[in-house]
């Protein structure tokens, strides 16, 4: 007999214990005990005891709809609804009230309860996932991105407690400090252009969305930002590529550092100084081994979280690139846009939950508004539209155009715009200080 043999005759991890102290704290304080739950659990089934789960559900109805919780009104309550029976009665309610000495016991009881329901959730998950398995004809990879998915999810939170305001004023206090301490520094991290991390004194975690019209280098500036956290300052970047496999991405990184032109290498017109250029650039990236791409062509909002989960846990990802979101796949809603929004807010809360700064990428209409959906603008701290402008003088070269990167919303600095200059045929941007050919920086030279 194996072990899920064993497993099918066996009661799910529960306490009825706990699941009876809980309800007596409920009825014994109804505002505080009945409002700390509903904060904490985000379904009866956190009880196993199905009378309990009855309980509980009749609790938080009276509790919306502002009526008394006591015996007598609970008990009046599941009557009128056909639930007496299910819950035994008049006196099995009585002796439930008594079963904790103090509603002050509460937070005790809630912790078994959550800790039990969570190893059921665990149970329930990884028997869907065995199942899976068994019934699986191909299609591995995405089998092992939904059990990773799912979990994942079982390492949700029941609910998060709130923060005592001296405790918050404190973590306050202490930002304000190390702020002071370190002025004029970057506080976030660095996009590698100069101008542009005045306006963010570095990236927050927070959603950036960068936005621009079909061909004016959104992708670009956003790997950009990956490339120097990832190779100049060490700090490891993920990529999520659903536009390019990650061999023509990497190939745009290497020409881009090393400042040779894709075409010339197309048509055969490097020269050999080209050659160790690109060979330190290369060495470079490899050296650094900090910039990671997933280049799945199809992925869900929820396969996005896992592995955005696991870039973050095993190789340490500080900064993570959505590469587009309006490819990311939005599930089941309605109309596009509540696709959109919902992908946008997934950006959003994936920076939230793993503290780090997320670029997705989107398109603009011709009215100059993020197509599809403008949630994005709202969901995210911050966007960064690339508007292109006519090419610039001749002593730089018709393929060097000058470009205002304008800051429309930056939720942890200032808005304004910035000076680049789009060099099209190196994939790069620069600084619009950089007037000739002798002053745009090369990288292989480390």
């Amino acid at each position: 007999m194996s072990q899920f043999d064993h497993a099918r005759d066996r009661l799910p991890p529960h306490s009825v214990e706990a699941e009876a102290g809980v309800l007596a704290c409920c009825l014994q304080d109804p505002p505080v005990c009945i409002g700390e739950c509903m904060e904490r659990f985000l379904a009866p089934d956190v009880f196993y005891d199905l009378r309990h789960v009855e309980i509980y559900r009749a609790m938080v109805e009276m509790t919306d709809k502002r009526l008394p919780v006591d015996v007598i009104s609970l008990c009046q309550w599941l009557k009128d609804r056909g639930g007496l029976e299910a819950v035994v009665g008049m006196e099995y309610l009585s002796d439930l009230a008594g079963q904790s000495p103090s509603a002050s016991n509460l937070s005790y009881y809630v912790g078994i309860l959550a800790e039990k329901a969570t190893l059921r959730k665990l149970i329930r998950t990884c028997t869907e996932i065995v199942s899976s398995a068994w019934e699986s004809e191909g299609k591995v990879g995405a089998l092992l991105d939904q059990a990773e998915t799912s979990i994942l999810a079982v390492r949700g939170r029941h609910g998060a407690e709130m923060k005592e305001p001296k405790e918050v004023v404190h973590e306050v206090i202490n930002e304000i400090e190390a702020i002071h301490a370190n002025a004029g520094k970057l506080t976030g991290l660095p996009s590698g252009l100069p101008d542009l991390d005045a306006i963010t004194w570095g990236f927050q975690p927070e959603m950036y969305v960068i936005a621009g019209y079909t061909s004016t280098g959104k992708t670009t500036l956003a790997m950009q930002f990956a490339a120097h956290c990832a190779i100049e300052a060490g700090i490891p970047a993920g990529v999520f590529s659903l536009e390019m496999d990650a061999k023509t991405l990497m190939m745009r990184t290497v020409l881009s550092r090393a400042g040779v032109d894709l075409y010339d290498l197309r048509f055969g017109r490097m020269t050999e100084r080209d050659f160790p250029k690109l060979t330190g650039a290369a060495g470079k990236i490899a050296r650094s081994n900090n910039l990671w791409i997933d280049d799945s062509p199809t992925l869900t909002i929820g396969q996005m979280k896992a592995k955005a989960r696991r870039m973050v846990a095993q190789r340490g990802v500080r900064l993570l690139v959505v590469d587009q979101v309006s490819l990311v796949e939005g599930g089941d809603e309605e109309t596009r846009q509540m696709q959109i929004d919902r992908i946008n807010l997934a950006c959003q809360q994936i920076s939230r939950e793993l503290k780090i700064p997320v670029f997705a990428i989107a398109q603009l209409n011709d009215d100059g508004e993020l197509r599809e959906s403008r949630a994005g603008g709202q969901h995210g701290g911050g966007v960064l539209k690339i508007v292109l402008k006519q090419p610039i003088a001749e002593t730089i070269g018709e393929s060097m155009i000058e470009v205002d990167l304008v800051v429309t919303k930056l939720r942890n600095g200032r808005t304004g715009k910035v000076c680049l200059l789009f060099d099209k045929p190196h994939t790069r941007f620069l600084p619009c200080a950089k007037v000739s050919q002798e002053d745009i920086p090369n990288y292989d030279n480390d």
